[in-house]
């Protein structure tokens, strides 16, 4: 039975030690600065933009970084350049298709 104790014991210094030293750490340490979340229920009105889908491939990405072009009498924003050149030769030829 003191076997038992004897081991108990070291354990639970280590463990104390280990919980010290680990505190002495993480207080060390600056606070780690960049972007935080909101909190629960609040809406950071900094960053919010519309999402756009791409018609062509069914990207989503903010409106800012999409590129814009008139189709049809509407404006449609595109993630890529290539996107919207593929999307441009399809519409094309569905109305070229369409008046034959």
């Amino acid at each position: 039975m003191s076997i038992f104790i004897r081991w108990f014991l070291i354990v639970a210094l280590f463990y104390l030690i280990y919980r010290v030293l680990r505190g002495m750490i993480f207080a060390a340490r600056p606070p780690v600065s960049g972007p935080t979340r909101p909190e629960p229920g609040r809406v950071d009105t900094e960053r919010t933009e519309d999402l756009v889908r791409d018609p062509q491939c069914g990207v989503y990405f903010p409106r800012s970084e999409g590129l814009a072009s008139m189709v049809d009498g509407q404006v449609l924003y595109f993630c890529s350049q290539g996107c919207r050149d593929r999307y441009l030769e399809i519409a094309g030829g569905r109305k070229q298709g369409g008046r034959a």
